[in-house]
């Protein structure tokens, strides 16, 4: 550990100020006993910049280091281009240390490569083009049951498939219906999933998402140079392909969702005042009107409703589990829980407000029938329920 290392050297520290210290990179590439004891002391004392470091850590832990070293001189010279790209002539904050190993070198060698994205996907910026196309182009959920995939103003495919599998490659749209040819210029495609119905959509850089019931994705056919993003009204889970040269945006009407690669599940129906994201794997950085930004850890919700915004520890998998047609919740209300139900059946639930606001915890297997789920919610006698044609009616009993 370099002389004079003191924990309140670094209480102020950004996230970019940790990426250019060097006896931070050194301690997460290389920890030795010393520096595992520095940094445990740094957390123990609850910093403000707490989030600004575990970023930092969980970043340089989660990119892959090439196999060959680089000498002093390409180090240096990656460090100056660092340096000006920040801050003009700013200098770094601690000298050379007395030696590299293989794996620091490789890092800050990631870093050079990525360190203008890492500026750009969290500096707070939440201008987009796909936002004002969405508003533009809105195109209501369907009374039909068929599932839309819009590629243009005067083509539309339907899928009557409870679950439709859609694939992008360079030059094709794979489907059950076929395979189509891309256009050569980048437009905008959307998928309109109804209640009762979902889909499974790989994007053309591989990241691949699950799209729920009663939902609305727009994105492009082939992503931009600079970024990939997607728009929705609704739920998704996404598996985010890996490319740090273009970061990965999930607009919705109230949120703005930045990831590296990583996996994440976003519910934000714009006809619903509860809006979540709760992060499986990696990083996300979560933008409100409220919040500048929001940093998430893996096993964490963000939670905003009615510009009342949380960040509460999950299970994450019991947030993802609708992928594999199982419904978990815990302590939840029954009011949401039919909501729920009811987009995903493709029916209608009216609910008393009684009933609505008793608590319930469960698993439900949404490959049952409807009137399975229902003898189910209502084994404990706690509610009661009937049916006229298509509408459930549930009471407090």
């Amino acid at each position: 550990m370099p002389e004079n290392t003191h924990k309140s050297d670094y209480l102020n520290y950004s996230f970019e100020d940790f990426l250019q210290d060097d006896f931070f990179i050194s301690s997460i590439k290389e920890p030795s006993g010393e520096s595992e004891i520095f940094w445990a002391n740094f957390q123990n004392e609850k910093p403000d910049n707490i989030q600004e470091y575990i970023l930092a850590k969980q970043y340089l832990q989660s990119i892959a280091a090439p196999a060959d070293p680089l000498s002093d001189d390409e180090i240096s010279h990656m460090w100056n281009n660092i340096s000006s790209h920040r801050n003009g002539d700013k200098k770094r904050k601690r000298g050379k240390p007395l030696f590299i190993t293989i794996g620091v070198a490789a890092s800050i060698a990631i870093l050079a490569i990525s360190f203008p994205f890492l500026t750009d996907i969290f500096s707070g910026k939440n201008t987009s083009d796909i936002i004002a196309y969405a508003d533009k182009n809105k195109v209501e959920l369907p009374d039909n049951s068929e599932i839309q995939l819009i590629i243009s103003d005067n083509k539309t495919i339907l899928f009557d498939e409870k679950e439709a599998t859609i694939t992008y490659d360079q030059n094709e749209i794979k489907t059950e219906k076929g395979v189509l040819e891309k256009e050569k210029s980048v437009t905008i495609h959307q998928l309109i999933i109804p209640k009762g119905k979902r889909s499974v959509l790989t994007l053309s850089d591989g990241s691949k998402l699950w799209a729920n019931a009663g939902s609305r994705v727009i994105y492009p056919s082939e992503f931009g140079k600079d970024k990939r993003e997607i728009y929705v009204d609704g739920e998704i889970f996404v598996e985010v392909a890996k490319d740090a040269s273009k970061p990965f945006f999930v607009r919705t009407k109230d949120m703005s969702v930045q990831a590296l690669g990583t996996s994440f599940n976003v519910m934000a129906y714009e006809s619903d005042a509860l809006k979540r994201v709760v992060l499986v794997s990696g990083i996300v950085k979560v933008e409100t009107e409220e919040s500048k930004g929001t940093i998430l850890n893996p096993n964490t919700m963000f939670q905003t409703q009615g510009g009342d915004e949380k960040i509460i520890p999950v299970e994450a998998d019991k947030y993802i589990s609708w992928i594999k047609g199982l419904y978990l919740f815990r302590n939840e209300r029954l009011g949401v829980v039919f909501e729920r139900l009811s987009r995903y059946y493709g029916i209608h639930i009216e609910c008393s407000p009684e009933a609505s606001m008793i608590r319930c915890s469960g698993k439900l297997d949404l490959k049952d029938n409807i009137e399975e789920i229902m003898k189910g919610l209502s084994f404990d006698g706690k509610i009661i329920y009937s049916q006229e044609g298509n509408i459930y009616k549930i009471n407090k009993n």
